[in-house]
């Protein structure tokens, strides 16, 4: 795969041996696919809690995770790597894709998987001086026969004229890397963009959105009134979407978790 400014360290670890035997006996072709901003695994009462977070994922019954604002061994979370905590709770593979060195450690994305994972790539987005780096943690799976590709992201947030101008260009690099990807892909994440701004809608003009109801909110945990969570494919006729739904959780993070069950097409 060609992507752009592929940062080089990268944490990778299988998972157990059960859970790549149970991957290969996947024959529906039916793949539960999680969105979550974690906030570095503080719940909403203020306290750290990886095991409340990884409870949530479990019963969720996900089968692939994609988490945002993840610490890997910072100061403010007690020197964790969370992807790797989340993975060993969880019976899941990880990996971990820093978009900045931050409180000792580093802070990014991370990517929770049951199916074998054949290859990954941390791509860092367009940004300017004064907006934080952000990244496109690309990882490519197998289930069954099939290899997708997803992609976990966390575009720019703000709502001054350099945050627009900022996601513009992260969408467009998106785009450019899809579009040129082999396989079909599933792109979710927290894209700080509202379904009518110009962001998502860049984005939905060659991609599918997984929501039937494109304004379901998302944000904040509590009581929320705005999406900017999403998981939508491209190539969309090698996915069918049997059901999506933001998971009523509102104590875990200060984002609603979201899920999408997608059916690949030629099963």
């Amino acid at each position: 795969m060609k992507v752009s400014l592929i940062i080089a360290f990268l944490f990778l670890a299988w998972m157990p041996a059960n859970a790549i035997k149970s991957s290969k006996n996947n024959k529906t072709g039916i793949v539960k696919v999680m969105s979550f901003n974690v906030r570095h695994c503080t719940n909403k009462d203020g306290k750290l809690n990886i095991t409340r977070t990884a409870k949530a994922i479990t019963d969720s019954g996900a089968d692939i995770v994609l988490l945002q604002e993840v610490d890997n061994k910072t100061g403010r979370s007690d020197g964790k790597d969370q992807a790797y905590e989340l993975g060993k709770q969880t019976g899941m593979a990880n990996v971990f894709g820093k978009a900045i060195d931050f409180s000792g450690g580093g802070y990014g994305v991370a990517v929770l998987s049951k199916y074998p994972i054949l290859e990954t790539n941390n791509t860092l987005l367009p940004h300017n001086p004064e907006t934080e780096p952000r990244t496109a943690l690309w990882v490519t799976v197998k289930v069954g026969q099939d290899t997708i590709s997803f992609v976990n992201t966390h575009l720019q947030s703000g709502t001054k004229d350099v945050d627009y101008k900022t996601r513009m260009q992260q969408v467009g690099q998106l785009k450019k890397d899809i579009l040129n990807h082999p396989y079909p892909v599933v792109l979710g994440g927290d894209l700080n963009s509202h379904p009518d701004f110009p962001a998502y809608l860049y984005l939905a003009e060659f991609m599918k959105t997984s929501d039937k109801e494109p304004y379901s909110p998302t944000y904040p945990g509590i009581d929320p009134y705005v999406k900017i969570d999403y998981i939508l494919t491209y190539k969309p006729e090698c996915f069918k979407v049997l059901d999506y739904r933001v998971i009523d959780d509102e104590l875990v993070s200060d984002h609603r978790p979201i899920m999408a069950t997608l059916k690949l097409s030629n099963k």
